[in-house]
């Protein structure tokens, strides 16, 4: 299935009241405003990524990948470009990473050791 705008489609459901004006800004939303998103406040967007997971719309909110066994990563497509939401397991929006910074945490992650089991237990107990 082909990827859409998320806002195409958003734009036409209804929003809870007082979502994103007057309140708090939530880690989510300052970090959509740090990576220049300006078409749609960040507490907004927030909303429409957890509906758009929660009904399983992947035309709007597509899976990428799972950072581990709970976390899961989306794209979605906005005017300013491709964002990546991450998303915990109850299903809220945790932070919001751009193109690149996601392309840095893919990269980050292929150079990390795995340890488990026995040898984990030896590292720890040598220290």
């Amino acid at each position: 299935m082909m990827l859409v705008p998320i806002l195409s489609v958003a734009g036409a459901w209804v929003a809870p009241d007082g979502c994103g004006v007057g309140r708090a800004r939530s880690h989510f939303a300052e970090r959509a405003a740090e990576r220049g998103v300006a078409s749609i406040h960040g507490d907004l967007l927030k909303w429409a990524v957890e509906k758009a997971v929660a009904d399983r719309r992947s035309d709007l909110a597509e899976l990428v990948f799972s950072i581990d066994a709970v976390s899961r990563v989306f794209r979605v497509i906005l005017p300013e470009g491709v964002f990546y939401p991450i998303i915990a397991p109850n299903g809220n929006c945790v932070t919001l990473f751009s193109a690149r910074e996601i392309r840095h945490t893919r990269h980050a992650r292929k150079g990390r050791l795995k340890r488990a089991g026995k040898r984990e237990r030896a590292l720890r107990g040598a220290q």
